[in-house]
């Protein structure tokens, strides 16, 4: 059996650009219920996400949590 220990969780933007697809930014903001000033800010990883507001996200959007997420861990054998 093997262990897995996080090692890190850095925030990736990437999902939004397949969320955005042709759409400009307002309409992406629009359609997932933020301000184009906060989408931004999330984009650019200067601004955090509360946990409600990763749900509606997600919900909104149909990803998982993981998918705004890089999470580096490392495998271990007991």
């Amino acid at each position: 059996m093997s262990n897995e220990t996080v090692i890190s969780v850095k925030w990736n933007p990437d999902k939004f650009k397949q969320i955005k697809g042709s759409m400009s930014r307002s309409e992406v903001a629009e359609n997932i219920g933020f301000s184009e000033v906060y989408v931004d800010k999330l984009i650019a990883g200067h601004r955090k996400l509360s946990i409600d507001a990763l749900e509606s996200l997600c919900i909104k959007t149909n990803a998982t949590p993981n998918d705004f997420f890089e999470i580096i861990v490392k495998n271990s054998s007991k």
